[in-house]
């Protein structure tokens, strides 16, 4: 089964909040509160998803108590879609009135699938379902980061849910040339559509096309099962963003981390 289209906004938000655990989370006040610590501010930030009710300096008072708590930074993550509803008027004003800042503005992009009968074969590669194991180690191998923020990231990934699946993107034939990966990511299945997260590529095969090869190959997977395509992406991350909308994917909504000064 596919989700109907355009996607509801709220579905993609839960996808998200399923693929990327946490250590502690909690909903209230219309929003959800999330603690872990981990490099990614997705699962250590309090998200609001409906208009805010009473005062913006009582609601972000609030966030400070519980990200003190927690021992993260406060951190606030606001959708448009909340910020620019009637019921909203004017809270980001208000956010910058309480000193607070938005900061990594970024994107939701979709996809929808396209009929099986209009796909290509993918030369140049071949894609690798990869255990949770050897996709960690692969994104370690990657990444530039202090042991303790890797080792609770792989700690949150093995709690995903059963929807998980993690790639990898040879380039070549098997067999022939290369066979370490030079591409991971991971596509996280709700059983309505498909979540792409943590799409890397080695920082030496960059600029070669391997990005969009190994790009093209994930979709034609959810092609097939028709089902449509999320993902999240930095607005200033201008090369990946050309790469998406090539791709076929638009801007639904769009989303910032607001902080105090």
């Amino acid at each position: 089964m596919s989700a109907s289209w355009p996607l509801d906004w709220r579905k993609i938000e839960e996808a998200g909040l399923l693929a990327l655990p946490a250590r502690y989370q909690r909903r209230s006040s219309g929003a959800v509160w999330r603690a872990s610590g981990a490099r990614n501010m997705r699962n250590s930030s309090v998200t609001l998803l409906a208009p805010l009710v009473g005062s913006p300096e009582d609601f972000l008072n609030q966030i400070k108590t519980f990200c003190a708590e927690q021992a993260i930074a406060p951190v606030l993550r606001l959708p448009s879609v909340v910020a620019e509803d009637p019921a909203s008027a004017g809270l980001e004003n208000q956010l910058e009135a309480c000193g607070w800042r938005a900061i990594k503005p970024s994107l939701v992009m979709v996809r929808r699938p396209e009929p099986v009968s209009v796909q290509r074969h993918v030369k140049g590669g071949r894609l690798e379902e990869l255990s949770l194991e050897a996709w960690l180690a692969e994104q370690a191998t990657a990444r530039a980061e202090d042991p303790q923020s890797r080792q609770l990231f792989e700690s949150l990934m093995r709690s995903a849910g059963p929807g998980l699946r993690t790639w990898a993107w040879h380039e070549g034939r098997a067999g022939a040339g290369r066979s370490s990966a030079v591409a991971s990511a991971m596509l996280f299945d709700d059983g309505l559509m498909s979540g792409l997260m943590n799409f890397l590529v080695a920082p030496s095969e960059r600029g070669r096309g391997v990005g969009r090869r190994f790009l093209e190959a994930l979709l034609m997977r959810a092609d097939r099962a028709d089902k449509p395509v999320w993902l999240q992406v930095q607005a200033d991350n201008l090369a990946a963003v050309a790469l998406y909308q090539r791709a076929g994917f638009i801007t639904l909504y769009r989303y910032a981390y607001w902080c105090p000064h």
